[in-house]
């Protein structure tokens, strides 16, 4: 299913050993294994600079090329950050291209955990870090998801990056991080607790232990589920009290960045 070709290139084999395939052996530079891959592709993905460059500039190969799932060759040169500079600033090429399923190559930097590909997309091309394939799935969701720490700390050092964005199933970031440690796979908590300024919507850190108070029907249960999905630290949530006449009011408290060791424990009143 693949060329001569493709093997070389995918083998990051010697650009002149590439030179005599394609001028002595007549190795077509344009043919396409079974998944509608180029040879371009596989230099993109596993091969060098030099090969990427021959291929387009002297066997005028089409980087704008797609395989059968729609990839481009910047889809999948998302682990070398040597071509993607390469792909953008000299090929012209839209780092802000989609495949058929709304990935991104930045969604493929954080498949790859390809955290200087990640920085250099956010810094210095300006993609959004919070753009969405069909998934509903935001880089760090999928970084997260994958367990790649390098990743998820690259995404989320940006500042840019909303750990508390939810994808088509109602997951955030932050939520599949929890989840992942309860099953003991890679736990990136640390991570999120590390950037405290971190963009988000409903920002909650806090290690005190709450207790919820309130008039029925004020929204105590609706309260807790809030705290429970968007608090990075550990929260002890008390039992849920129903008593009478206590004064409706607005949140007196917002736990944005508590001073936990010294405030102990919050009682929060009729906040409805």
């Amino acid at each position: 299913d693949k060329t001569v070709l493709h093997i070389a290139a995918i083998r990051n084999i010697s650009p002149d050993v590439i030179k005599y395939l394609i001028n002595e052996c007549n190795c077509d530079p344009m043919a396409t294994d079974k998944y509608g891959d180029t040879v371009l592709h596989k230099a993109a993905n596993k091969g060098s600079l030099d090969v990427l460059k021959y291929l387009i500039n002297y066997c005028h190969c089409d980087p704008m090329a797609t395989n059968k799932w729609g990839e481009t060759v910047l889809h999948r040169a998302a682990e070398q950050i040597h071509i993607v500079r390469y792909l953008i600033n000299e090929c012209q090429y839209n780092p802000m291209a989609t495949d058929p399923n709304s990935m991104t190559i930045l969604h493929n930097a954080a498949i790859s955990n390809s955290p200087d590909v990640i920085k250099y997309l956010i810094n210095e091309c300006h993609l959004d870090p919070i753009t969405v394939n069909w998934m509903g799935q935001t880089p760090l969701h999928i970084a997260v998801d994958k367990g790649y720490s390098a990743a998820v700390e690259s995404l989320l050092s940006t500042g840019k990056c909303d750990p508390l964005a939810k994808d088509n199933k109602g997951k955030t970031p932050l939520q599949l991080a929890k989840e992942a440690k309860q099953k003991g796979r890679i736990n990136t908590l640390p991570i999120f607790k590390k950037f405290g300024d971190i963009k988000s919507s409903h920002p909650i850190d806090s290690y005190v232990n709450v207790l919820l108070v309130g008039n029925p029907g004020a929204g105590k249960s609706t309260l807790s589920h809030v705290i429970n999905d968007t608090a990075t630290g550990s929260i002890a949530l008390g039992s849920f009290r129903n008593v009478g006449g206590v004064v409706p009011c607005t949140a007196g408290i917002i736990p944005y960045k508590l001073e936990h060791r010294t405030l102990g424990n919050i009682v929060l009143h009729d906040f409805a």
